[in-house]
């Protein structure tokens, strides 16, 4: 796939600053911990399902055509 490398390296950038600030607001703010994690928990969960099913192909809908 063209141009996914790049891709892939923009999304480590902006994981880890969206972690970094996750944990600055966890440090300022304790009671969000609960919520930071179920934030995390969901993230990391989609973007290891969305991984694994990346070789399914979407097929084109012909229905209105």
């Amino acid at each position: 796939m063209p141009g996914s490398a790049g891709a892939a390296a923009g999304f480590e950038r902006s994981t880890g600053s969206t972690a970094g600030a996750l944990l600055e607001l966890v440090v300022r703010r304790p009671s969000v911990a609960p919520a930071v994690a179920v934030y995390a928990g969901v993230t990391v969960l989609s973007r290891l399902l969305a991984r694994r099913r990346s070789a399914v192909a979407w097929q084109r809908d012909a229905s209105t055509r």
